[in-house]
């Protein structure tokens, strides 16, 4: 009897293993769909077949059909957060990222002043000399 359960429970095991492999491929290609640069609106499987095909994530989708099926249902989960993006979009995306990017570089040339500012800080928020004030609270054992 016992040998019967141990092995329905190791068939259950190397189902369920067997189950969550196949989710996690599922869901590495899909998040390679999202990221593909192709991916937006009224994109086609044959585009972005064309941009993943080398991709590790590809081969390891059984199947034409079941990569078109987690295409299909990706581009659904993207349409419902609105995250496909059309051609207008996109540049908008572009300029903003270039705008961030030319913002950042100047504000840091700015906050390239001496360094000696934050050390002088850090002086003054310790004292004089530097060093932090003794502990609090307990007295040390030769001052008793």
């Amino acid at each position: 009897m016992q040998l019967i359960y141990k092995a329905n429970s190791k068939i259950r095991d190397g189902k369920r293993s067997e189950e969550k492999k196949q989710k996690k491929i599922a869901q590495a290609f899909k998040s390679l769909l999202r990221n593909a640069a192709a991916m937006k609106e009224g994109v086609n499987w044959e585009e972005i077949r064309k941009e993943v095909m080398g991709h590790t994530d590809f081969g390891l989708v059984e199947g034409e059909d079941q990569r078109i099926a987690l295409f299909n249902e990706t581009l659904g989960e993207q349409r419902e957060r609105g995250f496909v993006r059309g051609e207008e979009e996109e540049e908008r995306r572009r300029r903003k990222d270039k705008d961030k990017k030319r913002h950042r570089s100047r504000k840091h040339d700015r906050s390239s002043g001496s360094e000696s500012e934050g050390d002088d800080r850090r002086k003054r928020h310790r004292g004089e000399g530097g060093s932090r004030s003794q502990s609090r609270g307990r007295s040390s054992p030769e001052s008793e």
